[in-house]
């Protein structure tokens, strides 16, 4: 039975995504033609400022609140709420972290402005992962796959329309905040459809949710700083141009992603349930199916793209972005 929900969910989620990766990447491609090198680096350089410090919003409470749910623990409701004003408390810290890094560089005011900007979209990504997450932990994907696809639509309706109209980096900073501002809507609703509650924790729900989110943390904040601090390094010694071209080459790279983050979206809530039902022999099937399944599929893509990366990259980003082709044929395989 779980297995089958799993199924069911990852394929829905799959469908979703899939769309939602091919809608980023058309607009990304057609910002970067618009735009060139150097302001796409700059956005790009803005929006990993913020993905590194995301994590102090967040600090790995939103595994715990789906694993809660998803095991029907009897403090879960309470967890919620937890977590909701821990999150509300830990949001200005992650934007003062981020504002205060872009000054403390010395980065030049159309950088700062365009970091502050996405902090509105870095306040609102860690309220509705939140609501996601509790969606996820009752393994009901359907309404996060409806939410995050339109969000991408309407990110990518606004990022067009900013590189037409020649409105920089900060304009591509805004449109990442209307699709999350959207998100915020779309999964507090659904949260009232099913009258969710977050009602006043105790303090030894407060201490549950410290201690379990710790390593959570550890491995959210490790994944972000190994994501983005490549981009950071590039800025600082090369330029935007430099982080332009790896742009390029990280999002054509991440567009694939689509398939381990929708089984992982998929698996965890159904790992957590029967972790919670002390059904083993289950959970190890699952868990090593899973992966046998994300080695097939991932390994000749990786192949792929590496190897078709000085055909692709001219071909789709002109020319100009000739610089992403070395990336592009190493990124794969990271």
């Amino acid at each position: 039975m779980i297995e089958k929900k799993v199924a069911k969910n990852a394929l829905v989620l799959m469908l979703a995504t899939t769309g939602q990766k091919f809608i980023a990447f058309v607009a990304f491609t057609l910002v970067a033609r618009f735009v060139g090198a150097e302001i796409t680096g700059t956005y790009f350089y803005a929006v990993s400022v913020t993905s590194i410090f995301v994590t102090l919003s967040d600090l790995g409470i939103t595994p715990v609140v789906i694993r809660a749910i998803a095991g029907n623990t009897k403090n879960s409701e309470r967890l919620f709420g937890a977590a909701i004003r821990a999150k509300l408390f830990l949001i200005p810290i992650a934007v003062i972290a981020s504002l205060f890094y872009g000054v403390a560089i010395g980065n030049p005011p159309l950088i700062i402005a365009t970091i502050g900007v996405a902090c509105v979209a870095m306040a609102a990504d860690a309220l509705h992962l939140i609501f996601y997450g509790v969606l996820r932990g009752r393994q009901n994907l359907k309404p996060e796959a409806i939410g995050m696809f339109i969000g991408q639509a309407i990110t990518a309706t606004v990022a067009i329309s900013a590189a037409w109209l020649d409105l920089g980096p900060v304009g591509l900073a805004f449109a990442l905040v209307c699709g999350s501002l959207w998100n915020v809507l779309w999964s507090s609703l659904n949260l009232r459809r099913l009258k969710v509650k977050f009602p006043s924790p105790f303090k030894s729900d407060i201490k549950d949710l410290v201690w379990q989110a710790l390593p959570f943390a550890v491995a959210g904040i490790s994944v972000k700083v190994y994501s983005y601090i490549d981009s950071l390094m590039l800025q600082a010694y090369k330029g935007s141009t430099a982080v332009g071209y790896y742009a390029v080459a990280y999002k054509l790279t991440y567009a694939m992603q689509f398939l381990p983050l929708t089984f992982t979206a998929a698996l965890y809530p159904a790992l957590s349930a029967s972790y919670a039902n002390k059904e083993k022999a289950e959970l190890k099937q699952m868990f090593v199916g899973a992966l046998r399944l994300m080695a097939a599929i991932g390994f000749p893509i990786s192949a792929g793209l590496s190897a078709l990366a000085p055909r692709l990259i001219p071909a789709l980003y002109t020319n100009e972005f000739a610089g992403s082709i070395a990336a592009m044929e190493v990124l794969p395989w990271v």
